[in-house]
């Protein structure tokens, strides 16, 4: 059968097989979708079978499958085609189809209950959702849907765009909109307050009912109830409950009942044992916190408002009731409201309040103020383990690594199963580098919870360091159904989709995180740099000028990947579309001396050799993991992998050079992180003009011939983390040049220099920081017969100079910055220098002129020239700076620098024939002592 042009293949086909390229979960071989979580009674059956039966955690699911929940149940789905689907309690849906290789549309039946899904559709392959009402055509979207028993349909859409139509009738639904349909009768669009209140319900809370129990003083006789429920084995609880339940009041045993159910997962039960007393009006404390809980599991902000405003009537002020009323606000997005109520609070001795007031301060982005709640959380209660895991947490995301892990084990010596903890050390070590004990961390807590997100969001994290984009989309993805509002999650995600050429989803992506932590400036900063790829100035430029809006909530910048030239700094969006100005202000506003773009960066902006190699240098001492980038795009996360470019330079203007280059660079993170760079370039030229050596003269070319030459030039680096905290960093580099003149004096030059620097960093803390460096660096140069102008008035001539110069520079440097509190930096250096450089140089020719009475007259000119240097320069540099407020911040330096000179040089300089010799000697033996200080308050930012 011939072949079909090209031309001729629609385009829905085309786009149905590229889709498997696009994207496909990992799922069990042939499964359409996969249950990811049951919480609670669910069944599922075969589209020939009539009979249901019981579904289960990691279930596949075949096309045509039904699946359906009971009371009080929730399900989450993952499908192939990486939709994300949650369903509500008394939910039947049918998989019908799912996007594949020549089947691009994926189909589903909703035909009662409730449902969440969320979808990113390539162009050509629509998510259908059919109802008995209407049908839903997705294009990419997260949207809530919900079914009534008479079929009535109501659509709310959170994100882009959905067609809703039936028979009689189509509309299309946008971002926060709603529509409403009936059987036999057209969609109609509806006017939502708050339409995300309609999604509340798609969550991953859990209720822990251990806490609220603690909330007044048990009786003795709980005591192994309680122990057990510390244990995670409702069974011995309920056992402990039925041995000693004749010594427990009955509040309390009504009580330790409904968290016996809870704990055990039963969801229907526990409600049961919470109404009741609450309608007769003996309920404990306890049983309103945990009836609080649920109405927040389900969904429902306000009732769980309303819960805890009644019981506040019976026990106002007290201090469990206001932080799980500021908790319940916080989880319903008021953060004024929970700030109110905190601020409200009694000055009590209350792990609760601070754990809330904890959690206020990290949703504010105000990092002290979040280290210091949980730290009198611990101290309050030293044996719960919800104040350790969030200090480890809060110190995760800082990567403070070595306190973030010992909170973190603390809180797992507590509480083994402390729900996020494990996934949360898993992330710890997948920041620190440390992939096997995060590979441990991460089974540990999917074993015990395969729907936990923290522990999928951080496994995602370690497949992209890995280099394993899709791999860690499909993690992403299953974190993402479980909890779609955990920022963390969506910032990765959108760096999943990125490597995978994915840039329409993750744009969107990073804009959900956005909206989910409004003060993380990360997202922000990966948009800059995907705009910028995609050559987007406009994007690119607001993205960055948002993303210095935030950096004074920055948590960390360690993950971020940096190149040689600092592609991920803020001004280099700028700087990339001639907006060199800009650029550089953005990037000293946003510069950090402890992340290494600030520095690579700014490196290429300094003037001068020496402040663009300190700069740069300080830059790989900081991150030595920037070798090994690849140069042509950024992967946003640092990824392993090998690079390669071969380029050729071809000069035409004024002579003729080619020179071919090879560079190898790459990373790799499998054991210890080792990143490294190797470039050799070879340079030949021919019709070289050769310029003649003048000394307050114009500059011109020896007309007598040109030169011949090559050079070869090598650089290496390499980059070392044996730890989180050390990073270690080696350079070198050869060059040698020679060249070969065709001229009167058959010129000869060669030159050879030498470079080699060896240096660490190590990181105290996020916010403290040390660098040193060792370099040594040599240069040789022969000459023999080079064109030079010498005068002895009147009579000039160009004469054949020869010698041998040599140099050598040695250098140690080290630097200590710590920022005692948020805006206060202060920073020491000490640096020594030692320079020699020792030349003889020699000349000799004939020279010539005219007398003012016009006769001609020459003569043999000798020149001769020693000079040796020794010096050595010491610098100790105190500086710091205050950022007194937004617009204003004052900085000052003390400097203390000596330079010890040991210079001795002489020169000789005479006419063979009319005498006139002239013999300078000069010796130099001192030492300079210099103090400078200097303070400067900056106007007023606009």
């Amino acid at each position: 059968m011939p072949m079909l042009p090209f031309r001729t293949l629609s385009l829905a086909t085309a786009l149905a097989l590229i889709w498997p390229l696009h994207a496909l979960a990992a799922l069990p071989p042939g499964a359409a979708a996969e249950i990811l979580s049951l919480q609670g009674a669910g069944d599922q059956r075969t589209a020939s079978a009539a009979a249901w039966q019981p579904a289960r955690q990691a279930q596949p699911l075949a096309p045509g499958d039904f699946v359906r929940t009971r009371e009080s149940t929730r399900m989450a789905l993952v499908f192939a085609d990486e939709t994300q689907l949650r369903l509500h309690q008394n939910t039947v849906l049918q998989v019908k189809a799912v996007a594949a290789p020549g089947q691009n549309t994926t189909t589903l039946r909703l035909d009662a209950g409730r449902a969440w899904t969320q979808t990113r559709r390539p162009p050509g392959s629509p998510l259908q959702l059919e109802t008995p009402a209407a049908t839903a055509a997705i294009r990419g979207t997260d949207w809530d849907i919900s079914v009534e028993p008479d079929g009535r349909t109501l659509l709310t859409v959170l994100s882009g765009t959905v067609e809703f139509a039936n028979a009689q009738g189509q509309v299309s639904v946008g971002p926060n909109e709603a529509a409403f349909a009936e059987v036999g009768k057209a969609p109609v669009k509806m006017l939502l307050a708050q339409p995300r209140d309609r999604v509340q319900w798609v969550n991953a809370l859990q209720a822990d009912p251990l806490p609220h129990l603690r909330a007044a003083t048990p009786p003795e006789a709980t005591q192994p109830v309680l122990s057990a429920l510390a244990a995670r084995d409702p069974g011995a609880a309920r056992a402990a409950l039925a041995q000693s339940r004749a010594g427990i009041p009955a509040a309390w045993a009504a009580a330790l009942e409904a968290a016996i159910a809870l704990q055990s997962g039963d969801l229907p039960g526990a409600r049961m044992q919470l109404v009741r007393p609450m309608e007769e009006g003996t309920a404990h404390l306890a049983v309103w916190l945990m009836q609080s809980d649920l109405q927040l599991m389900d969904g429902e902000g306000d009732a769980a408002l309303q819960t805890l405003r009644t019981v506040l009537a019976r026990w106002p002020q007290h201090p469990a009731l206001l932080a799980q009323q500021a908790r319940v606000l916080l989880l319903t997005d008021r953060v004024n409201d929970a700030s109110t109520t905190l601020a409200a609070a009694p000055a009590a001795n209350s792990a609760d309040l601070s754990l809330a007031r904890a959690a206020l301060a990290r949703r504010q982005g105000d990092a002290p103020a979040t280290l210091a709640a949980y730290i009198e959380a611990i101290r309050l209660a030293p044996d719960d383990a919800r104040g350790w895991q969030g200090l480890g947490s809060a110190h995760t995301e800082r990567e403070d690594t070595i306190p973030a892990r010992q909170n973190l084990m603390q809180a797992l010596r507590l509480d083994p199963h402390a729900a996020g903890a494990q996934g949360e050390r898993g992330t710890l070590e997948t920041f620190s580098n440390r992939f096997g004990e995060a590979e441990s961390a991460f089974a540990t807590a999917l074993g015990d919870n395969p729907a936990d997100y923290v522990a999928l969001t951080g496994q995602g994290l370690l497949r992209l360091k890995q280099g394993q984009p899709q791999a860690a989309l499909d993690a992403f993805l299953r974190a993402g159904v479980m909890e779609p509002r955990y920022a963390r999650a969506k910032t990765w995600t959108a760096v999943a989709y990125y490597q995978l050429g994915r840039h329409p989803d993750a744009i969107a992506t990073l804009w959900q995180a956005a909206a989910l932590d409004d003060k993380d400036p990360l997202p922000h900063m990966l948009l800059a740099q995907i705009h910028t790829d995609l050559f987007q100035p406009g994007e690119a430029v607001e993205s960055a000028r948002a993303a210095l809006q935030r950096m004074p909530y920055l948590k960390s910048l360690n993950q971020v990947a940096n190149d040689q030239k600092g592609s991920a700094n803020l001004g280099a969006s700028l700087a990339f579309f001639g907006m060199e100005d800009w650029a550089l202000e953005l990037a000293q506003q946003s510069f950090s001396p402890y992340w290494g773009g600030s520095h690579l960066f700014l490196a290429d902006r300094y003037r001068g050799e020496f402040n663009k190699n300190s700069a740069l240098l300080q830059g790989f001492l900081t991150d030595p993991m920037a070798f090994g980038a690849s140069q042509r795009h950024s992967s946003l996360l640092q990824q392993p992998g090998s690079h390669g470019a071969v380029g050729l330079t071809l000069d035409r203007d004024f002579y003729r050079m080619s020179a071919p280059s090879v560079t190898l660079n790459g990373m790799d993170n499998s054991k210890v992180p080792v990143s490294w760079f190797f470039k050799a370039q070879h340079a030949s030229a021919r019709n070289f003009p050769i310029n003649v050596g003048v000394v307050n003269f114009p500059a011109f070319h020896d007309p007598t011939g040109t030169a011949e030459g090559g050079a070869d030039a090598l650089t290496l680096g390499l980059g070392l983390q044996p730890s989180e905290r050390l990073n270690l960093f080696a350079y070198a580099n050869h060059f040698d040049v020679s060249l070969r003149a065709s001229n009167r004096f058959a010129t000869e030059l060669d030159n050879t220099a030498q470079q080699g620097v060896l240096g660490l960093s190590y990181r105290w803390n996020p916010a403290e920081q040390t660098w040193f460096k060792i370099g040594r660096s040599l240069e040789s140069t022969r000459f023999q017969n080079y064109p030079a102008l010498f005068t002895f008035d009147p009579l000039w001539g160009v004469l054949a100079l020869s010698g041998m110069p040599r140099k050598a520079f040695s250098d140690v440097q080290l630097r200590h910055s710590a920022d005692p509190e948020p805006g206060t930096r202060w920073s020491v250096a000490l640096e020594h220098v030692r320079e020699r450089q020792a030349s003889q140089t020699t000349a000799a020719g004939t020279i010539s002129g005219q007398l003012s009475d016009g006769q001609n007259l020459s003569d043999i000119l000798y020149f001769a020239a020693l000079n040796n240097i020794n010096r050595r320069y010491t610098a100790v540099t105190l500086d710091g700076h205050r950022q007194m407020n937004p617009a204003l911040r004052i900085d000052g330096a003390l400097g203390i620098q000596q330079i010890r000179h040991r210079i001795k040089g002489s020169s000789g300089i005479g006419l063979l024939n009319l005498g006139g010799e002239s013999i300078d000697v000069a010796e130099r033996n001192d030492t300079e002592r210099v103090l400078r200080s200097c303070e400067r308050t900056p106007a007023l930012k606009r």
